[in-house]
């Protein structure tokens, strides 16, 4: 199941990457091609009883999510929570198979705003 999880990561990536570098591109019978493969890609993982998720909270959680990146801030409020979502988590049922990937942002308070001589 990792292996299909793994497939459908590469081609989720590479239409979002189409997409970015080209809107017009959206009926594209390549970008099709593609959605047309990512989709079989879940419904072979459904078949399996294992759907993708997404965080409800902006709250980083160590059970559901993976930390893959920091992005530093000064607002000490934002500390520990989710700046950017990468890829899907996966489950089947209650359990994890592959985390969410996600930034999560980092409080330095020495990165704060530019000290007035």
């Amino acid at each position: 199941l990792k292996d299909v999880i793994f497939c459908h990561d590469i081609i989720w990536k590479e239409t979002e990457r189409i997409r970015e570098q080209d809107t017009d591109r959206a009926d594209d019978p390549l970008v099709k091609a593609l959605d047309l493969v990512g989709q079989m890609l879940l419904d072979i993982l459904f078949k399996y009883d294992v759907e993708p998720y997404r965080g409800e909270s902006d709250e980083f959680d160590r059970k559901t999510q993976h930390c893959v990146g920091t992005a530093m801030t000064t607002v000490e409020e934002t500390d520990k929570k989710v700046a950017k979502v990468g890829l899907s988590g996966f489950r089947s049922g209650d359990s994890v198979i592959r985390r969410e990937q996600v930034t999560v942002y980092k409080y330095n308070s020495n990165e704060a705003s530019p000290q007035t001589k």
